[in-house]
């Protein structure tokens, strides 16, 4: 499956179509849907550090290998945030699928965080843009987050006791 087709289908989400649409979609490319989408993300923060950088040296470091520092570097660092953040996130997916007793496993918790992530990440893109820095107005796409995983979790049927 494509990336934009991920998308289309993460911002239709918690849509009970979109979600087994997006179960069907392999661990693989659950990753590189997620690389992407961070790449965009900190494509503006990168791109704000290319701009930035003046003539002198940073810390005594030669501009050639800031660049291959902010190129290589930084990203592999977000993406590895991302990941512990997807993680950390899907373990709390996992309190609320024990919370409403339904049959999930981690790893299908982990994906749908990873998609559920897409409006949350694009609502906070926008904070970032219009430089919106309020406590409350940032912590407004984690409970965009809670909302659609918990109407995800909904969805699958509860445990036979």
């Amino acid at each position: 499956m494509n990336f934009l087709t991920n998308v289309k289908n993460s911002i239709q989400l918690p849509n009970k179509a979109a979600l087994f649409r997006l179960n069907r979609v392999s661990m693989r490319d659950t990753m590189v849907y997620a690389l992407i989408f961070t790449f965009i993300l900190v494509l503006p923060d990168i791109f704000h550090a290319f701009t930035s950088y003046k003539e002198v040296d940073y810390f005594g470091m030669p501009r050639e290998l800031y660049f291959i520092q902010l190129i290589i570097l930084y990203p592999a660092t977000i993406f590895l945030f991302v990941v512990i953040g997807l993680s950390v996130l899907s373990g709390i997916a996992v309190i609320i699928r024990n919370f409403l007793h339904r049959k999930l496993a981690y790893q299908q918790l982990w994906k749908m965080t990873a998609f559920a992530l897409t409006i949350p990440m694009i609502i906070y893109l926008i904070f970032r843009i219009f430089q919106i820095e309020a406590v409350w107005i940032n912590s407004l796409p984690l409970l965009i987050y809670f909302f659609l995983i918990t109407k995800m979790i909904l969805v699958f049927p509860r445990m036979k006791e």
